[in-house]
């Protein structure tokens, strides 16, 4: 038996940022197709999958193309006590843009996708190997939404591509009241994305907020280990409680923005008649170089984001199977939270309004 999907999809974005020096606004418009095919028989599956995206700018953007084609092959096995699944994935991404020297380049990436789960026929233990890998162009769409402070019409040419694998345990204990996940983790980022501030002060002063942002690109290497633990004493009620420890090995003097802790606690419980959840969500310091634009190639400084808790809470109260209102709370701590240099999150805030559904 086969099954397919094909997909077709379109979008025009018009940069409303306001420009910096003489740049003029560009816009970008995104146009991208796709299939994927896939059989099982008995204990196996075979998925084939293709794509085709392009992106062009127009306006401040007139002069950039970048086309990717993409091509996937995916191979499982399920079996009670092991299932396994084998695939690549091949990219060929080719730019077009004035900042090219022989105003065009192109790259080919594969990227191997390894999932392996083993059941030992004991729910307490049960090992597990993923590897994930993903190519993310860098173009000036995707720029604005990994960061809305992004230098005016920044087009990068190489796009970042990632390895992360994780080896670890799994399971349920204590009639299934525990559930748990532990893992060692090792990630190979090429061409990361090592964010700076421009600012036009020698050193930032105090509560200094604004400035644009860009990047260097370069490898950045990171081991750690993490876990979650869930409890459920009832059907009703769940505890959470997770952590994760990383180290850097980077190949620039630039800091890399990465947090090297980072913490998770969340209690959620549900009613027949609302739906109440607390959370708190720790980062250890975090940190981002700025330069000057008259020294645009020398660390003027960093900018240090310090440890922070985001304290969070949501309520539900559900009227009907059609109808109800909510309440998401955050920053309730009224906690320093920086997703990027010198420009804080908002402190206490909060967000209501009604779902409906017909």
């Amino acid at each position: 038996r086969f099954n397919f999907e094909i997909k077709f999809d379109g979008s025009l974005f018009f940069d409303h940022s306001d420009p910096i020096a003489e740049l003029s606004r560009g816009r970008q418009f995104n146009l991208a197709a796709g299939g994927r095919l896939a059989r099982s028989w008995r204990v196996h599956q075979l998925a084939l999958e293709l794509g085709y995206r392009r992106m062009a700018g127009g306006k401040g953007l007139d002069g950039n193309l970048e086309q990717l084609l993409m091509a996937g092959l995916r191979y499982g096995v399920s079996r009670p006590r092991m299932s396994l699944q084998l695939g690549v994935d091949f990219y060929h991404d080719a730019v077009e843009s004035p900042a090219i020297v022989d105003g065009s380049e192109a790259g080919n990436y594969l990227l191997p996708q390894v999932r392996w789960e083993f059941n030992l026929a004991r729910k307490a233990l049960k090992p597990f190997l993923h590897l994930d890998s993903h190519l993310i162009t860098n173009d000036y769409r995707s720029l604005t939404e990994l960061n809305p402070y992004v230098l005016t019409n920044l087009w990068v040419q190489n796009p970042t591509v990632a390895h992360d694998l994780k080896v670890g345990l799994r399971g349920s204990f204590g009639r299934d009241r525990f559930a748990y996940r532990l893992y060692g983790e090792l990630a190979l980022v090429r061409n990361h994305r090592y964010w700076y501030l421009s600012s036009l002060h020698e050193a930032l002063p105090e509560n200094y907020f604004g400035g644009w942002m860009a990047f260097e690109q370069e490898e950045l290497t990171s081991v750690g280990f993490g876990g979650e633990l869930t409890y459920r004493p009832t059907t009703s009620l769940s505890f959470e409680v997770g952590a994760r420890f990383r180290s850097f090995e980077e190949d620039t003097a630039l800091p890399h923005g990465e947090a090297e802790i980072e913490g998770r606690f969340a209690m959620k419980y549900e009613h027949r008649k609302f739906r109440l959840g607390i959370a708190a969500e720790a980062m250890s310091e975090r940190s981002w170089a700025y330069m000057t634009p008259t020294t645009p190639s020398i660390v003027a400084g960093r900018f240090e984001a310090p440890f922070a808790v985001d304290l969070k809470l949501d309520f539900e109260w559900i009227f009907s199977s059609s109808m109800t209102a909510f309440i998401e709370c955050r920053n309730i701590a009224n906690q320093p939270l920086y997703r990027y240099p010198c420009y804080p999150e908002y402190g206490i805030n909060a967000l209501l309004g009604v779902r409906m559904s017909f």
